[in-house]
């Protein structure tokens, strides 16, 4: 009843925000943006949606190679699919689908812990380059825009504390010390009956953390060319829907936008319903740019998002899981013989 009152509280919040929005800016303006795209635009959107998904899926699939496992790509596009439509619908900010990618491993022959440590290497690339990216993005707003001063210490607070916990990890793991472990131990978790049986999984998911970032220097390597890769893309989807709306924004506009989109997905809200739409106003006022055109973009997004969606649930039935089993157990973090081998 807990988790269902955090799930239709979180609801609550993004239908407020939505509404919000809507009352502030007309749905009449965000009509008239949409109706001079360009098709061929649209559809080098989606292409080149498609691409990044498949470069990250190869990102992943490069990563279990490197811990001896050999997974058909084909699988890991689609797991990764399914991963990406549960954390939308869910309020994990894009965390809750990866117990479920690690889940799928199981399919293919992998524990849970080798899967999770596979998913969690993933991960950590992903947000640590999201978080530099942003670091970035904050030094660059308070370069060139004055900020209310709350907002200003908001912001580089956010980014000094990303930076610690960033530098405090790769330490440790650098250093051959557990991360995940230490922190399970300083919360004094170790202590607690019900998570005993805990502590021996994440020592043996995280040795493979340990082993990946400090010896296999070449997967590693390439690895992050591959994320590299992801963002140069990212750049040229976000460009693309630009020009779509009709707006010349250069790189540093590009740069602050998907910036922003990355930081209202964090936010705890399915679908980051009504914080996408606020998080663009925000930033196309900020830039000078429509709010409408905000909106619309934030359509956009969410439209590339529900595709995923839609494809994500129809894949999970060709792999047996039920919708609610994957839900179930996405809110309730993987546990007790990871549900019973999903």
């Amino acid at each position: 009843m807990k988790k269902l009152l955090a799930l239709i509280s979180s609801f609550a919040l993004g239908v407020v925000l939505l509404i919000w929005v809507f009352r502030t800016y007309p749905i009449s303006e965000v009509f008239a943006v949409f109706l001079g795209m360009d098709l061929l635009l649209l559809l080098s959107f989606v292409l080149v949606s498609v691409i990044l998904m498949a470069c990250l899926a190869y990102r992943w699939k490069l990563i279990l190679r490197s811990q001896g496992h050999e997974v058909r790509f084909r699988n890991l596009f689609l797991y990764r699919i399914t991963g990406h439509a549960v954390s939308f619908i869910t309020p994990s900010a894009k965390l809750g689908g990866e117990a479920v990618r690690a889940a799928l491993l199981r399919k293919n022959g992998l524990s849970f812990a080798k899967g999770i440590s596979s998913v969690l290497i993933d991960k950590i690339i992903e947000i640590s380059s999201a978080g530099i990216f942003f670091c970035i993005g904050v030094l660059v707003v308070l370069a060139m825009y004055t900020l209310p001063d709350e907002t200003t210490v908001l912001l580089s607070s956010l980014a000094l504390v990303f930076i610690g916990i960033t530098a405090f990890f790769f330490y440790r793991i650098l250093n051959g010390h557990g991360f995940f472990l230490h922190i399970f131990r300083a919360l004094r978790l170790d202590r607690a009956r019900a998570l005993q049986g805990i502590e021996k999984r994440i020592e043996e998911f995280e040795a493979m953390i340990i082993k990946f970032y400090r010896h296999d220097h070449k997967d590693f390597a390439i690895a992050i060319s591959l994320t590299v890769l992801s963002w140069i893309l990212m750049f040229v989807e976000y460009r693309i829907i630009t020009l779509m709306l009709g707006l010349d924004a250069d790189i540093i506009g590009l740069f602050m936008i998907f910036s922003f989109v990355g930081g209202a997905y964090l936010i705890p809200v399915p679908m980051a319903l009504g914080v996408l739409e606020a998080a663009q106003v925000s930033i196309f006022s900020l830039m000078g740019f429509s709010a409408a055109g905000g909106i619309a973009l934030a359509f956009l997004i969410r439209g590339r998002d529900l595709l995923w969606t839609v494809v994500g649930f129809a894949v999970l039935p060709l792999y047996g899981i039920r919708y609610r089993k994957a839900l179930a157990s996405t809110m309730d973090g993987i546990g007790r013989k990871e549900r019973e081998d999903f």
